[in-house]
């Protein structure tokens, strides 16, 4: 109940209350260590918040878990019931930002979710993150710490055998290529967000241009990404809009962690090309974007060149 209401109230005082006595609650358990695993709300409850703020379940679960969507449908509590009247628009936004924190606090802490529900929990999140209308976009930070716990939950033998798999499930979220960049983006910069990051994006090169499925994602290298560069710069005359996104998805595959020295060649001459590319992006007042993507190039190519003077040489 003191999640429904931290949810919808419109008092803030009210959810201000529920939301401290939830985090005191989980607090103790995780200082006492009475039990083995701390509190979290279940899935069913997590589906009743963004239900009621009129998400659809069938949406916010990949059809593999048909099943469960219909098993978590029958648990779900419209607040209707309770007298607290949800509310549409901007004004749900601070009450989403204290679900999310207790969520986070939650994942962060020695959670009860088995594997399966931990990766319905990022399916949810992720579609979540990007419904506009509850001005999500504005809890980046809040949406990448619930994704980081739950990524940090998994055991390490079920990420090693699932990782990828993973990372084929969250390629199946979205089809549209700013929802994708956004996606890829959200996902945490630490060792396994970083993981399914970069292949993440590389997938969605593959979709993009129809190259490169062969390669398996486990495989993946930078050198994976030379193929793409043909492509975009055959997009050069004919599609600005969609050469930003092959270029934000080129910038992500290559990550923003450390390169390793045996790929140090493979990221010289993706930005020597790209240098190339952008050179090809003529300036005009009458088409801002294509300054705005040839901007876009080069600073890609900035971070690049950084990344490469911190790398040492091929002994």
């Amino acid at each position: 109940m003191h999640l429904f209401a931290v949810s919808v109230h419109s008092n803030q005082l009210v959810t201000q209350g529920c939301h401290k006595t939830l985090l005191e609650h989980l607090n103790r358990q995780i200082h006492f260590k009475q039990l083995p695993q701390t509190w979290i709300p279940p899935i069913p409850d997590v589906l009743s918040v963004f239900c009621n703020y009129g998400c659809e379940v069938s949406r916010l679960l990949p059809d593999s878990t048909a099943d469960s969507t219909e098993d978590y449908s029958s648990h779900i509590v419209h607040e209707e019931q309770n007298g607290m009247i949800p509310r549409g628009g901007n004004s749900i936004c601070r009450n989403l930002h204290l679900v999310l924190s207790i969520i986070g606090q939650c994942l962060h802490s020695r959670p009860r979710y088995s594997s399966k529900q931990l990766t319905d929990l990022l399916i949810i999140l992720c579609h979540v993150a990007m419904d506009k209308s509850h001005n999500s976009e504005v809890l980046p930070h809040e949406f990448q710490v619930c994704l980081k716990g739950i990524l940090k939950s998994y055991s390490f033998n079920y990420w090693e055998s699932h990782c990828n798999e993973l990372c084929h499930t969250l390629f199946k979220i979205t089809g549209h290529h700013h929802n994708r960049q956004y996606l890829a983006q959200l996902l945490p910069e630490d060792k396994r967000g970083a993981y399914l990051q970069r292949r993440l994006a590389y997938l969605y090169l593959q979709d993009m241009f129809d190259v490169g499925r062969d390669t398996d994602i486990k495989d993946y290298k930078i050198k994976c990404l030379h193929v793409y560069l043909t492509k975009l710069q055959n997009l050069v005359p004919t599609d600005v809009y969609k050469l930003s996104s092959a270029i934000s998805y080129l910038d992500i595959a290559v990550g923003n962690s450390a390169i390793k020295v045996a790929e140090k060649e493979d990221l010289q001459y993706l930005c020597d090309q790209l240098k190339k590319i952008s050179g090809d992006v003529k300036d005009s007042v009458q088409m801002l974007d294509r300054s705005w993507v040839k901007d876009m190039m080069v600073r890609v190519c900035s971070k690049w060149t950084l990344y490469l003077l911190t790398v040492g040489s091929k002994q």
